[in-house]
């Protein structure tokens, strides 16, 4: 009766022996670490300016796009890489970058009224999944952006009624999940558009 207790209890501690190491075995197999998953950068999403032509600007009328001829980029122009972007443009030396967004041809540090200067030209970039992206205006024309193809849409506002600002030029793509919005705004006083033709000319993605 004791020999067969003894027997008893190592075949009992072998079943147990044997069922853990198959456990072992299995969860060695199933709870492996996977490799990481490595994503490249993506743009921080930003708001497309109201499109239509309302939102904060009030009404705006549509006109048809200027088709400039391509002209020599000045060599003296400054540079401007998005760190996240990815894209790259060049803009005029004497224009300021802001860390927050945003180039600006006039020195927004000693212009301390609360509408835009008559002479101004504001450069933005807006960035948001097309998920997320303001419809295409249904006036839009073709137009392209780094290579890429898009659309393009012009808006003449009433400067007393839009914060001083008369012209907005916007052309957008679609590129990697994303929606690149090049946007510039024009005080009355400076709408001529060879500035922007040559910085959309220069517009480039970086990759």
């Amino acid at each position: 009766m004791y020999r067969l207790s003894l027997m008893a209890l190592a075949l009992a501690i072998l079943m147990v022996a044997s069922a853990c190491a198959g456990g072992a075995e299995e969860g060695s197999t199933t709870s492996a670490p996977e490799a990481p998953v490595s994503s490249a950068p993506v743009p921080t999403p930003t708001s497309e300016p109201a499109g239509g032509g309302g939102g904060e600007l009030g009404p705006a009328t549509v006109v048809p796009v200027p088709r400039m001829t391509p002209q020599p980029i000045p060599e003296d122009w400054a540079t401007y890489t998005d760190p996240v972007g990815p894209f790259t443009f060049k803009y005029p030396v004497d224009w300021r970058p802001l860390p927050g967004g945003g180039i600006y041809s006039w020195d927004i540090t000693t212009w301390n009224k609360p509408w835009f200067p008559p002479n101004g030209i504001k450069l933005e970039m807006y960035v948001s999944p097309i998920s997320q992206a303001e419809p295409q205006p249904a006036q839009a024309e073709d137009g392209s952006l780094g290579g890429v193809s898009g659309w393009e849409i012009v808006y003449l506002y009433d400067p007393s009624k839009a914060n001083g600002i008369a012209r907005v030029h916007q052309i957008a793509v679609e590129r990697g999940g994303y929606r690149f919005s090049l946007v510039a705004y024009f005080g009355p006083e400076n709408q001529n558009e060879d500035t922007f033709a040559k910085i959309v000319q220069s517009f480039s993605f970086t990759k």
